[in-house]
């Protein structure tokens, strides 16, 4: 086994005794501009880690010893070796590539070339290009092309104004290799507006598998409005694959668009997608949507009500409400986007929703697997003669109504079912009544409502949801999103962090639905328990509380594991994305010790001030209780936990052009806290962009570590929450 020669081996052993077997999963795909090879492996808990060096801890390795992945003294390394060109061009051809090149261009002003092509294209999505660093990309076009890491940084190097540059560049599209489709996400931003680079990566997204694309729907919702046709080729390939997996991809699609329909720039477009995914759809399942938009409704038409009801009397008020609700049927219904008050009605009332509905209703019925004609795919081609190319700029000041669903063709839906819903958040939340002695009204100036369902499934248990209105829960969501990005990076690097990932969807302006945690409390309602605001200051409570539910020592042995690898993960993922208003009721454990984090209306930095004194001073949260957990600041545990969450960060480092071009995706959406590339910034500096060596970040985040255990401030924040909310 070997080991980082810069880390003691000493705090490398399991942060318990018992070993665990390992984490099993396939290969990550290579980061959008870094070297994706990990560095040397060792064990932690059972886990393969790998750990970056940190130049503080000694040297145990023997100076006879070859290190893996280190080079041979002996051997004179090559000065492109590291860089993209190193499978391409080896020291002893680059005479011959530079005559490929030009032939008057020497092999020093070649090598030149190529390190500083290499720079340009390891830079993150945010830094510019000069005109002078762009002509020397497109001089290299030819070699380029075949390198899919480069396409982002080339693309930008084509002169839109100039037709023979875009006409090579659309001749070279036509072979390029495919990017990863996650790569290909950033082609998608509206710096790159030519129709055949957008083309180019849609192709790139048919390798993502379903549950990979649904997590990115909440970007590619976004990047449709970029689209200057209502059946671009991403429109129609996300129609298709919707149709194709309407539970895990349709559902989710269908709400990301009905949540953006009150937007004007949005409405036409967004509502006729929705009716050509519905069309497509078997009819229980198009009534399981109208079903959906009926409970939120209701939803909306209760929290209207409880705004007149004193505070004493709301939760009386949303159970009387739930048991009228529960005993009335469902109407029938005609899915028009606008006869439930969270849609619109205007997307079908223009010539252009006319010919295009005429198109969808043939082209999209048919690729669905349920209907009853030949099935086909939707052709991913916009130029496809077929394919009504309407720009928005040709839709009629006065367009003519479209007569009734029925006269249209148009399907008539079933009548949703009395007695079983489908919850919005996942297809796989079906339940059968609400348990209405366990809702409530939450204490807050916006009545979140509190509602726990029987589940469908009789071994299931009840699930429980929290309805929210006055916040734009897409922050929320996009927060989440990176913290499932994250998740999987480090599970496919073998690291289970014991993330605790839960649902959360908008259904509209300023509102949605947050699937609650079940098993778990917040830190707040712990320390109160322990001595109200002085148990914010003390180091006992959470290890007790866990205690309490792991009396069995292996059981305690697990919770502890659980609660440092979590707490690792979230000191990690909370620092990047630079989430703030961190007090104890945003940070909750279950009781089989996952930390988890929750309500996510400040990040990027933007951190909450009473004037001029910042409330939050600690990098992020992580106080002497939380240590004690792990066996208290000197102990082996926390030593592991260090070395873990050092680790842990690195491997984000080497994907951080996709945080950041996920982010960049949602610039226009109209988050209060991203509106301008300003706001970005802060991702460059906690990823640390501008910093190549892994030995360096980690040294960085360790000190990090240290710095936010020593900030005294977050427990006087702590009390000072408990202190304002005793109950």
């Amino acid at each position: 086994m070997s080991y980082s020669p810069h880390l003691d081996p000493s705090r490398l052993g399991a942060i318990h005794a018992r070993s665990r077997k390992s984490y099993i999963s396939p290969p990550l795909p290579t980061g959008i501009l870094f070297d994706a090879s990990p560095p040397h492996q060792t064990q932690i808990s059972g886990f393969s880690v790998a750990l970056s060096s940190s130049s503080s801890a000694p040297n145990k390795a023997s100076s006879n010893t070859q290190l893996p992945g280190t080079a041979n003294p002996s051997q004179q390394p090559s000065p492109l070796s590291g860089t993209i060109w190193s499978k391409t061009v080896a020291s002893a051809n680059l005479t011959s590539f530079a005559q490929q090149v030009s032939p008057n261009l020497t092999t020093t002003k070649l090598l030149a070339h190529l390190q500083e092509i290499d720079r340009l294209c390891k830079l993150d999505p945010l830094t510019s290009l000069t005109d002078t660093q762009k002509q020397l990309l497109w001089g290299y076009r030819k070699h380029l092309i075949e390198k899919p890491e480069t396409f982002p940084k080339l693309f930008l190097a084509v002169n839109p104004l100039n037709p023979i540059q875009r006409s090579e560049l659309h001749r070279m599209l036509k072979e390029a290799p495919l990017m990863p489709p996650e790569m290909a996400l950033q082609l998608l931003d509206h710096k790159y507006p030519d129709s055949h680079i957008r083309a180019y990566a849609v192709r790139c997204l048919v390798a993502f598998g379903d549950e990979e694309l649904a997590s990115y729907l909440l970007q590619l919702v976004q990047v449709l409005q970029y689209e200057p046709l209502y059946l671009a080729p991403l429109a129609s390939f996300l129609v298709e694959r919707a149709i194709l997996n309407p539970l895990l991809i349709g559902q989710g699609l269908l709400w990301h668009l009905q949540a953006e329909l009150y937007r004007p720039e949005t409405e036409i477009k967004f509502g006729l997608l929705m009716e050509a995914i519905l069309l497509g759809l078997k009819p229980s399942l198009r009534g399981e949507f109208v079903a959906q938009i009926e409970f939120v409704d209701k939803m909306i038409e209760l929290n209207d009500q409880l705004q007149a009801v004193p505070p004493s009397s709301r939760t009386v008020h949303l159970r009387k409400y739930l048991s009228n609700f529960v005993q009335t049927s469902s109407k029938a219904m005609d899915f028009i986007p606008g006869q439930p008050k969270t849609a619109t009605s205007s997307a079908l009332s223009s010539a252009v929703g006319t010919v295009l509905l005429q198109h969808l209703t043939t082209t999209v019925a048919s690729s669905s697997p349920q209907a009853t004609n030949s099935p086909s795919s939707l052709s991913l081609n916009s130029a496809s003669p077929t394919v009504p190319q309407m720009p928005l700029s040709s839709s009629p000041e006065n367009g003519q109504d479209l007569p009734p669903a029925s006269a249209a063709g148009l399907p008539r839906l079933p009548p949703p079912s009395a007695t079983r819903l489908v919850l919005p958040l996942s297809s796989s939340m079906a339940v059968k009544g609400v348990i209405v002695e366990k809702c409530k009204v939450m204490d807050s100036a916006a009545f979140p409502l509190w509602l726990t369902f029987d589940n469908e499934d009789p071994l299931g248990e009840p699930i429980s949801i929290l309805f929210k209105f006055g916040d734009d829960l897409r922050q929320d969501a996009l927060t989440l999103q990176m913290f499932t990005i994250m998740d999987r990076i480090w599970k496919r690097e073998g690291l289970d962090l014991k993330m605790s990932l839960y649902k959360c969807l908008p259904t509209g302006p300023n509102m949605g639905i947050i699937e609650v945690v079940p098993n778990a409390e917040t830190t707040a309602k712990i320390q109160k328990e322990a001595g109200g605001i002085i148990g914010a200051f003390k180091q006992t409570p959470l290890f007790n509380w866990l205690k309490t539910y792991n009396a069995d020592a292996a059981l305690l042995e697990d919770a502890t594991e659980n609660f440092t690898r979590s707490c690792a993960a979230y000191c990690v993922a909370t620092y990047v994305i630079g989430v703030g208003d961190r007090h104890n009721d945003n940070i909750m454990v279950t009781k089989s010790g996952k930390l988890f984090h929750i309500d996510f209306a400040h990040f990027l930095g933007n951190i909450i001030k009473f004037g001029v004194y910042k409330r939050e001073r600690a990098p992020f949260v992580l106080t002497p209780e939380f240590a004690y957990v792990m066996g208290g600041e000197k102990s082996p545990g926390f030593a592991n936990f260090k070395a873990l969450a050092c680790t842990i960060y690195n491997l984000l480092r080497k994907h951080s052009s996709i945080f950041i071009s996920l982010f960049e995706l949602m610039l226009f959406a109209g988050l209060t806290q991203l509106t301008s590339y300003d706001d970005l910034a802060y991702m460059k500096k906690s990823l640390l962009t501008a910093v190549s060596s892994d030995s360096e970040a980690y040294e960085n985040f360790n000190k990090l570590i240290d710095e936010s255990l020593s900030t005294k401030s977050t427990q006087l924040n702590f009390a000072i929450h408990i202190f304002a909310h005793p109950d």
